[in-house]
């Protein structure tokens, strides 16, 4: 049994498993669990904003430069989109670090 660990740039992802295929196996479930959410929240959030705010009139003119019109969501959602397809693209890229059985290891988040 191995430790395979990915460093992204908020989380770790970690796996025990005999190869990285199954790491890989392992984490997928729990990284669409955390990444396809916050896309469906935005997109939650685009549908209540346009219900609230149809147009530029409902809103006071000191805060017109804070309109969000349909083009601003779409590109927003698109960007969401492609940000949370580069994250899950790490998992397939090679681990960061491969414990191997009866090893231990020292991680530092200090300055090197």
């Amino acid at each position: 049994m191995k430790t395979f660990i990915w460093n992204t740039e908020y989380e770790v992802w970690i796996a025990n498993a005999n190869t990285v295929e199954k790491a890989r196996e392992l984490l997928i479930p729990h990284v669409n669990e955390f990444f396809d959410p916050s896309l469906q929240q935005r997109i939650d959030q685009a549908e209540r904003y346009k219900q609230q705010y149809p147009d530029p009139s409902y809103i006071s003119p000191s805060s017109l430069y804070l309109y969000r019109d349909e083009e601003w969501w779409k590109k927003e959602i698109e960007y969401r989109r492609e940000s949370i397809k580069r994250e899950k693209a790490l998992l397939f890229e090679d681990p960061h670090i491969i414990i191997e059985e009866n090893q231990g290891m020292i991680f530092s988040h200090g300055n090197e």
